[in-house]
């Protein structure tokens, strides 16, 4: 009888042998799979995140010209609208998809889970760094970081500085930026009820807080001895947060690539610039007054609505990736 071959059985067989001539069977050396990235990463929203948080960094070193060029010296916002309106982009590809297979109260759970993060980031972080000072005080007589830091109050009322970390009511200078986020964020589940409704709802309500911040004026107290707010105040980024989310969802669609579009972007960088670089509307008066006239639009706590340049900008691209 001549000999036969047996088929193999399953794909995953099939590709470790070869049928040769006359229907021999010899193995043949398998390889591993190629490793794919993984789908659920948007690597073009990573690095603007990245970007964006080193830009930050750069802005807060003294006597530093490197800060002379970035975005806020050629815009009306600068790298902290950008991280709030990209982490909002972040949100939606992070959190939507559980609200959407999970619903409502199980989808929260990841929010919750990730807002705990942050409070204990944001403790954590401050006890280092208080920490961090009194070594540098003992180390060195100057300068001196507490005062320079203002964390005078934490030190010399201790217990009730204690209370106030916790609650959020007393918030450091530079400590502002993890609370404002913590609290957008455990607003995403209402929003997110909202938008089950109607997005249009959602987004109006979003747009409502905003403008009630203004006509009420509502601030958060960030220093018990005085009347100083918190540095961000949430109820004005989330505006800029919950659209980043909208584009991150696909509810607002960043406008095609037109020439126009692109004439009218660069035309505001150049109208900007003398109003955003400080060897500019420094030395001409007319520049310096135009900027204090118009400092409401460039607020940084309340977020003013020239921040609305970055949206435009960050949503175009982030639709492009």
């Amino acid at each position: 009888m001549s000999s036969t071959t047996q088929a193999p059985e399953s794909p995953a067989a099939a590709a470790t042998l070869d049928l040769g001539p006359g229907g021999g069977v010899k193995p043949v050396r398998q390889t591993a799979p190629l490793a794919l990235p993984s789908p659920g990463r948007n690597l073009l929203l990573d690095f603007f995140r990245g970007w964006a948080l080193l830009v930050i960094f750069v802005n807060h070193i003294p006597v530093n010209g490197l800060s002379l060029f970035t975005p806020s010296r050629f815009g009306f916002s600068d790298a902290s609208e950008i991280f709030v309106f990209l982490s909002g982009f972040a949100a939606a590809l992070a959190y939507g998809r559980n609200f959407r297979s999970a619903g409502l109260v199980i989808g929260s759970a990841p929010v919750l889970v990730r807002g705990g993060q942050i409070y204990a980031a944001h403790l954590g972080l401050f006890f280092a760094l208080a920490a961090i000072c009194v070594i540098g005080n003992v180390w060195w007589t100057e300068p001196d970081y507490i005062s320079r830091l203002n964390l005078g109050y934490f030190f010399d009322h201790t217990p009730a500085a204690l209370l106030g970390l916790v609650t959020l009511t007393y918030v450091p200078n530079y400590f502002d930026i993890l609370p404002m986020y913590l609290v957008v964020l455990l607003w995403l589940p209402l929003f997110w009820a909202l938008s089950r409704l109607q997005v249009g709802a959602a987004l109006g309500a979003s747009l409502g807080v905003y403008l009630a911040m203004w006509w009420l004026h509502i601030e958060l107290p960030a220093d018990p001895l005085g009347d100083r707010p918190w540095f961000f105040n949430p109820f004005g980024w989330q505006l800029l947060f919950f659209l980043g989310f909208a584009f991150g969802s696909g509810w607002i669609k960043a406008p095609p690539a037109r020439g126009w579009l692109i004439a009218l972007a660069i035309g505001c960088v150049v109208i900007a610039i003398p109003l955003g670089y400080p060897p500019i509307y420094q030395a001409d008066a007319f520049w310096g007054d135009l900027r204090a006239t118009l400092a409401p639009w460039f607020d940084k706590t309340r977020l003013g609505p020239g921040a609305i340049q970055t949206d435009v900008v960050a949503g175009t691209v982030t639709q492009l990736a």
